[in-house]
């Protein structure tokens, strides 16, 4: 395995100072996963070269500047208010900026993905929050940054018919905008395939969140917000920073809210997206050397580190993405297994150490 130490650099996030040092040093080493969960553009086991992009926020104190530096090297950037600027750059012209002046902060920008795979019912709120509060939402721009929309879908338009989407950005389109006349346009029509509608969602995310959050009353349900009006923007997962400015940009002096059930994986590029909780009565006592087993046995069967907690209550779990189903026989091991992990485990808690150190200090005085 090869290894690299490197030196951060002060206004640089650690995905991009270890890209700009290993450009520095030109030594053929692979792209580290944390560099591709940040949005940086080769894959993995590809050596890092000069011109390859990585989309950036940079945070400035002269941002008009900044970005005519960036225009007078061929790079586009969009600014994000007054002191901030979204752009992708290359490493060597990375490397130019955090030696900037004017350059506070460069941060390597994540790919996200969507995670709101589900309502909880106990919140009921396509229904019972939307018509149990005194209030509607008028007045108040909702913007939502998701994988698209339906905007055939009767909870986008009010009781006249009339949509209540102001604007809508697809940054899949090349950053295409479109105005309220203009949406009713292209949505008026028939809708199905091969027939071009702005926005359009493929995955059903996107229409789930915004009309969760301000859909109007349809077949006896509604949103959060159902007076609101949509700012709505469908993401390329990867500028959500612009996207929200420019949601913000549209609202003008109208409050406004922004929405984003968007996530994004670890660093390592690993998930869990298995949770699994062990409710039992016989206390902490008892659910702390439980935990201690059956993290190292799930571990160990697994190949995969898996995150545990206890409390009085029972024991939750958390498994990676790559387990399909929750191992059921490892949850209860046998006694003369739970004897072995335990023994195996307790030098590395901080019990043991603890102990340790007291049953030392004694032999010391003795």
């Amino acid at each position: 395995m090869q290894r690299f130490q490197y030196s951060l650099t002060n206004n640089c996030s650690v995905s991009l100072s270890s890209l700009i040092e290993r450009n520095r040093e030109k030594r053929n080493l692979r792209v580290p996963h944390i560099a591709t969960a940040a949005g940086f553009r080769p894959p993995p086991h590809k050596p890092a070269e000069d011109d390859d992009q990585v989309a950036v926020t940079i945070a400035t104190d002269n941002s008009e500047r900044v970005g005519n530096l960036l225009a007078s090297s061929g790079i586009d950037a969009t600014a994000l208010g007054r002191s901030f600027l979204s752009a992708e750059v290359g490493i060597k012209h990375a490397t130019r900026l955090a030696a900037d002046a004017n350059v506070l902060r460069i941060q390597t920008k994540k790919r996200s993905k969507p995670l709101m795979d589900a309502v909880h019912r106990d919140i009921d709120p396509a229904g019972l929050l939307g018509t149990s509060l005194p209030y509607t939402g008028e007045g108040v721009m909702v913007g939502i940054v998701d994988t698209g929309f339906d905007l055939s879908h009767p909870m986008f338009r009010d009781q006249n018919g009339q949509l209540r989407v102001d604007w809508l950005l697809d940054q899949t389109a090349n950053n295409l905008e479109l105005n309220r006349s203009q949406l009713a346009n292209h949505w008026s029509g028939a809708v199905g395939p091969g027939l071009f509608h702005p926005g359009d969602d493929l995955d059903g995310h996107g229409t789930h969140v915004a009309t969760t959050a301000a859909g109007s009353l349809f077949a006896g349900l509604q949103g959060i917000a159902p007076g609101a009006r949509f700012l709505l923007v469908k993401t390329d997962f990867l500028h959500i920073d612009a996207a929200v400015s420019w949601i913000f940009a549209k609202a003008g002096s109208r409050p406004c809210v922004v929405n984003l059930s968007l996530g994004w994986d670890r660093l390592d590029g690993s998930t869990y997206s298995i949770q699994c909780a062990v409710h039992s009565w016989t206390g902490a006592q008892v659910h702390a050397p439980w935990a201690m087993a059956l993290r190292a046995g799930l571990t160990e069967e697994l190949g995969r580190d898996v995150e545990i907690i206890w409390s009085d209550d029972g024991i939750v779990l958390r498994l990676p993405e790559a387990v399909d189903q929750v191992p059921l026989e490892q949850l209860l091991p046998t006694p003369d297994r739970i004897d072995q992990l335990v023994i195996e485990q307790l030098p590395t808690t901080a019990m043991f150490s603890a102990r340790f150190r007291e049953c030392a200090a004694r032999s010391l005085l003795l």
